[in-house]
């Protein structure tokens, strides 16, 4: 599907099928609904963003043929839903789970910084994934698929050349008014030559850059 058709399942919509009765000629329709996760979006064709799917949304993932979907989790690793595990393993998809090491989180608690950010660590690995063109479809997600999703795309963003001032236009679309200073200082000051790109890599990487502005950075 391109990317109109999936924009236009960014949100509950009726679908109508129906069943035509051979004797009588009568149409009977039978209404089905579709629930993208919270703060979904499509990023480029293929690659989807969003909080962590509830069993609600599960008819919607069907639709986009998932082959990966990656989880940023902002400490060790805790038991997913059940429900997410079977669906995952039922229709094949590749589940990676990106987690802060212990000693990221222990610092976050002894500092006077409420909520932790994404390491660099974090990221580096989601990228590495991300740019992977065999992952591919995938959706990147965390508990809110607000910061930690939105930091990974940002950055992202900056290795698809688009300009600054667009990338922090994104990344506050979706963090609403709890946007963070330190994730946006995070993404200005990310590195994007320690990202490795390999001969298989995705090929939107290679397009013009979608938003250009006067400056790169």
């Amino acid at each position: 599907a391109d990317l109109a058709d999936l924009a236009a399942k960014c949100g509950p919509r009726p679908g109508l099928d129906l069943e035509r009765n051979a004797s009588d000629g009568e149409e009977r329709g039978t209404e089905s609904m579709l629930f993208p996760p919270v703060n979904f979006g499509v990023v480029n064709e293929g690659l989807y963003r969003g909080a962590l799917p509830a069993e609600i949304n599960m008819p919607f993932l069907e639709t986009l043929e998932l082959r990966t979907i990656v989880i940023l989790e902002s400490g060790p690793t805790e038991d997913l839903d059940p429900t997410i595990v079977e669906f995952l393993d039922d229709n094949q998809i590749e589940l990676i789970r990106l987690s802060e090491d212990e000693a990221s989180v222990m610092q976050t608690m002894q500092s006077k910084m409420k909520m932790q950010a994404v390491s660099e660590d974090v990221v580096l690995r989601a990228m590495n994934v991300v740019v992977e063109e065999s992952k591919y479809p995938m959706m990147i997600a965390d508990v809110y698929g607000k910061h930690r999703t939105g930091t990974v795309v940002a950055c992202l963003r900056k290795l698809q050349r688009w300009n600054l001032a667009s990338v922090f236009e994104e990344y506050r679309r979706f963090a609403g008014n709890k946007r963070r200073l330190q994730n946006e200082q995070f993404i200005e000051l990310f590195d994007i030559d320690l990202v490795n790109e390999p001969p298989t890599a995705v090929a939107f990487l290679d397009d013009e850059p979608a938003r250009v502005g006067k400056a790169m950075w």
